[in-house]
């Protein structure tokens, strides 16, 4: 690496080893904490409605959000925008239909009302599929870390994804979903200090709103454009939304708070969170349109744009805030995928009758292994397919096996007549269908007429409604027996009549501190890290921003600690 390509100073690296540092700490906190299943995979069931929300908000997006959304937003203006406010909207949805029901499933892991629901056969399936599915969208997030960091500061790619899989994995791997939920909000205020300073910086480097409305190109503040057409779009929002009502990392969420309208709550915060935060995400790379316009790779815009605005510290919180963003959706999926893992497959197949503090180690060695994979993963995949934007890559991904693994998960959870046989059936004609037509669909439509290109809309629609289909007509042709239909009929009422507003879970809470302390002392020592370190390596006048956004969270962080007690910050209604 040329260190004259490398912008960042010592300050800067001193702030990114404070974060770290903290991280890892909030891991070892909670580490002598887990001391059963219900705390490392589903904190107890006793985790406040506004930190359940934070953390399922921080764990939808990661770098990925910088970098894919930022590309599309250089290069086709508000249609990221378009797929945030769509997706506030299904968020909406999800709380209405599901976030109550996943609650009271009141399980461990979040396939293990599958068996009751469909048997284990569905369960082992749906165990190994989604599996599949978590790992390979990870593995694309850590490429996306790479990608920005290597852009900014100059730091090979393969680096920064093998170092940042490594301290996420750790902190993970020592505090469960605990761990998880409060290093989240830490990442949540860190990520909104670097982005609320670096979009009013952007508009200044343009001039003000009114030169960037003059300036960008004709059609920029169209909502939809090139093959993001409503169509796509719209299918891209109804498979968003599978993915907030089924996507494991997501739902633990909801059956971590205490209660019904808790779990409301969730998904209402994070639907604002989108509407609001996600203008001044993508602002930025709107702006660099003018002052960057010649950026060959878009997916390099979002490190570009530090390197150009942010000044020394800023520059080191907002990569820590980027590597934030990604630490947490991924730690939130390595949970999820070691509880199904473990309560699911080994707890179920190999190991049914053993300690509570066992299966916290399996656990553990579970997330190990699941987060080690997908950092190789991440490796072979930054070698490959770069002509591609990091959004498609996902995209591509998401269709092979979205719509055929959560499709029937969400039937399972709404809808009576869906029977056992009818979900295999669906998993498997969505799968095949969708498989089929990504791999053979352009040799057929080659050979027919002329043109093997088919739309990404295309598959989207095959996947869906391929999966709909072997359901409906497999519930038709395979019902069940009356036995089963009855089975069914018991589970469903239990998630539908009304249920106690406290959780069953009255073990001790896993943290002997509120949350809120916790968070706030992280962010206080953040904050008080990057006022010394600026204070005694850069002059007063380069370094006022820095100081001021330091302070700032020093005086947030003390005010968390100082309200614990506040009725809002309560796990539960008082």
């Amino acid at each position: 690496m040329d260190p004259n390509s490398n912008p960042l100073q010592l300050t800067d690296y001193v702030v990114i080893a404070g974060f770290f540092a903290v991280m890892l700490a909030i891991g070892f906190y909670f580490a002598r904490r887990m001391r059963n299943a219900s705390d490392y995979f589903a904190a107890g069931k006793q985790v406040p409605w506004w930190l359940s929300s934070v953390s399922y908000w921080m764990s939808s997006f990661s770098a990925f959000a910088f970098v894919a959304h930022s590309a599309l937003a250089y290069q086709h203006g508000l249609v990221p925008l378009t797929i945030w406010w769509a997706a506030g909207v299904m968020l909406i949805i999800a709380g209405h239909l599901v976030a109550t029901r996943w609650r009271r499933v009141g399980t461990t892991s979040p396939v293990e009302f599958i068996e009751q629901r469909y048997g284990p056969t569905m369960r082992q399936s749906l165990s190994w599929l989604g599996t599949v599915l978590i790992v390979l969208d990870d593995a694309l997030k850590i490429v996306a870390i790479g990608t920005v960091v290597s852009a900014s500061i100059g730091f090979p790619a393969e680096d920064a994804i093998l170092w940042c899989g490594l301290i996420m994995l750790t902190y993970t791997l020592l505090g469960g979903l605990w761990a998880v939920l409060v290093t989240d909000m830490v990442q949540f205020v860190v990520m909104l200090s670097a982005v609320f300073v670096l979009a009013p910086l952007a508009l200044g480097r343009v001039g003000g709103f009114v030169m960037l409305v003059e300036q960008v190109p004709e059609g920029f503040f169209q909502w939809t454009a090139g093959k993001y057409t409503v169509a796509y779009l719209s299918l891209f929002a109804v498979m968003a939304l599978l993915g907030f009502c089924t996507r494991w990392s997501l739902v633990q969420r909801f059956y971590a708070v205490p209660t019904d309208i808790d779990a409301r709550k969730v998904c209402y915060l994070v639907a604002g969170l989108n509407i609001v935060v996600a203008p001044l995400l993508l602002f930025p790379a709107l702006a660099a349109v003018i002052y960057l316009p010649d950026v060959s790779d878009p997916d390099r815009i979002y490190g570009l744009l530090c390197r150009e605005l942010l000044p020394v510290g800023l520059v080191g919180m907002l990569i820590a805030a980027i590597f934030s963003a990604t630490m947490s959706s991924l730690s939130s999926d390595f949970n999820a995928v070691a509880s199904v893992l473990t309560t699911d497959v080994y707890k179920r197949l190999v190991n049914p009758a053993d300690t509570e503090r066992h299966y916290v180690m399996v656990g553990r060695v579970l997330t190990l292994i699941i987060g080690l994979v997908t950092v190789g993963l991440a490796l072979l995949m930054n070698q490959y397919g770069k002509q591609l934007l990091l959004f498609d890559k996902m995209v591509i991904i998401f269709v092979l096996l979205g719509p055929s693994t959560m499709i029937p998960v969400l039937a399972g959870l709404l809808f009576r007549r869906v029977s056992n046989g009818g979900a295999i059936c669906g998993m498997v004609s969505g799968i095949a269908l969708t498989l089929a037509a990504r791999f053979l669909g352009p040799t057929i439509m080659q050979a027919v007429v002329g043109d093997g290109s088919i739309p990404e809309s295309a598959h989207m629609l095959i996947g869906m409604a391929s999966t709909v289909v072997g359901l409906v007509l497999g519930s038709w042709i395979w019902p069940g027996s009356i036995a089963q239909r009855d089975k069914i009929d018991h589970f469903l009422e239990g998630l539908t009549s009304q249920a106690p507003e406290v959780s069953a879970d009255t073990t001790a809470p896993a943290a002997d501190v509120s949350p809120t302390t916790i968070v706030g002392l992280a962010v206080a020592a953040l904050g008080a890290l990057l006022v010394i370190v600026v204070a005694v390596t850069v002059p007063w006048g380069e370094g006022m921003l820095s100081l001021i956004v330091g302070g700032s969270m020093l005086v947030l962080g003390a005010i968390m600690v100082a309200v614990p007690r506040m009725s809002m910050f309560r796990s539960t209604d008082q």
